[in-house]
């Protein structure tokens, strides 16, 4: 695994680009990254990418591009088997996304913040290609009761769009979840209270 990266800042003014490459994500001791660690086990994963931020006064906003890809597939590293219904397994996998993303630090303790993405899938089988667009939205909410000890609230939101592949990638997951919904939207919320050692 390799990757490469740059960063510009300017006042309020923040921008970066990156390039990652791993070989055999997920599988076993010739993987790059460790198999509890891989979105898609797969025998190459590239991810491109780019961000700029601006803060002025409390408030910081921003907007990310992503493209990720993933060559001869065998799994994903959340929730398994991503074969078509019918068997035909999927070969390569990309995804592009598009994020928009805001802060507002309310008090020195207490900063609120949201993201909305939208996701462009290219899913290639033997039987064809597919492009599900995919939707996810956050909020949180955190406060800080000291440097190390933090209280916070959030949700996240996914909706599936249109153009079903016919598998499991169907239905709705966001990453962390205890698993899959049984359809094209899920809603996870998280209330914690968190101490850095």
């Amino acid at each position: 695994m390799w990757s490469v990266g740059a960063s510009y800042a300017m006042g309020g003014l923040l921008a970066g680009v990156a390039y990652m490459r791993a070989d055999n994500p997920g599988l076993g001791n010739a993987g790059a990254i460790a198999a509890n660690d891989a979105s898609f086990i797969a025998q190459r994963m590239q991810v491109y990418g780019a961000g700029i931020n601006y803060t002025f006064g409390p408030a910081t906003a921003g907007f990310a591009y992503t493209n990720s890809s993933y060559a001869n597939l065998v799994a994903n590293g959340y929730i398994g088997n991503v074969a078509l219904d019918n068997g035909t397994p999927l070969k390569n996998i990309k995804y592009q996304n598009f994020e928009i993303n805001g802060k507002y630090q309310v008090t020195p303790a207490f900063f609120v913040g949201g993201q909305y993405v939208y996701s462009i899938e290219t899913y290639d089988a033997a039987s064809g290609t597919v492009k599900p667009r995919v939707h996810s939205a956050g909020l949180m909410a955190d406060y800080f009761l000291s440097k190390r000890t933090d209280v916070y609230i959030e949700g996240a939101y996914q909706k599936i769009g249109t153009h079903a592949t016919g598998s499991v990638m169907d239905n709705g997951y966001v990453p962390g979840a205890d698993g899959q919904s049984t359809n094209r939207q899920q809603f996870v919320g998280r209330v914690a209270l968190r101490h850095k050692f």
